[in-house]
């Protein structure tokens, strides 16, 4: 006697879950045939400007497409009825539209990728010129301080020699062969590299 008390509420409960299942279903195919005509739209194949004839176009092109002829009339009208309000969606984003806008943006990193591979390589031809700088200074550094070196070591051996740092004389010494040299000592005023 207990069980006849929870089959009619059993029954209903598998009445509400049968009903929201199909709700389910339904909105799936909803769904499904909003795509398909949506996808038709954005490749601009609908004409008709008046909201009547522009529903019954996209109506009938999900009637005869071969996936959704199934479906029931009501759920094709409904999607028809969403694609003609998001008609301007569509129009915005409409297929040629993507694609330009897509290969400007390939093109746009295209660039940017050729501008960053030319700094990349401005970047290591300056850091190359800065590392050849440093070595220059550094080779003329050196130089210079053994140039400083050689004229002291010159200047401790030239009163040994009896030469003087300057020879007070005038006048030129004839030599035996006839040619004129001239005695005296001239320093020379240090020259920057160039």
């Amino acid at each position: 006697i207990g069980i006849c008390f929870f089959i009619p509420t059993n029954r209903r409960i598998m009445q509400l879950e049968n009903s929201h299942r199909k709700f389910s279903i339904n909105m799936d195919d909803v769904a499904r045939a909003y795509a398909a005509v949506h996808a038709a739209d954005r490749a601009s194949t609908f004409r008709m400007s008046s909201e009547f004839d522009a529903v019954r176009e996209r109506l009938s092109y999900l009637r005869d497409h071969p996936d959704l002829s199934t479906l029931e009339p009501g759920l094709l009208e409904v999607a028809a009825q969403m694609s003609h309000i998001s008609k301007e969606l569509a129009t915005l984003y409409a297929d040629d539209k993507i694609d330009r806008a897509r290969s400007f943006l390939k093109q746009r990193q295209e660039e940017v990728d050729l501008f960053n591979s030319r700094l990349d390589q401005a970047k290591g031809i300056s850091n190359e010129m800065k590392h050849w700088l440093h070595e220059v200074e550094l080779e003329e550094s050196v130089a210079s301080a053994q140039l400083e070196r050689l004229r002291a070591e010159m200047r401790e051996v030239m009163p040994e020699l009896g030469i003087e740092r300057v020879v007070a004389t005038d006048g030129l010494n004839d030599t035996n062969d006839g040619r004129d040299h001239d005695s005296r000592i001239i320093e020379m005023q240090p020259k920057a590299a160039e």
